[in-house]
């Protein structure tokens, strides 16, 4: 569980502006997704 979350916080704050474009395009579909994250 912490091996994945330090490398989950590493991609996340290389690829934050991707990920945001991602949640607001998936979030489309899934609002409550996009609530949780």
């Amino acid at each position: 569980m912490i091996g994945g979350r330090l490398a989950w916080d590493m991609i996340t704050s290389r690829h934050m502006i991707e990920i945001k474009r991602r949640i607001i395009m998936f979030g489309r579909d899934n609002h409550c997704i996009t609530l949780v994250l």
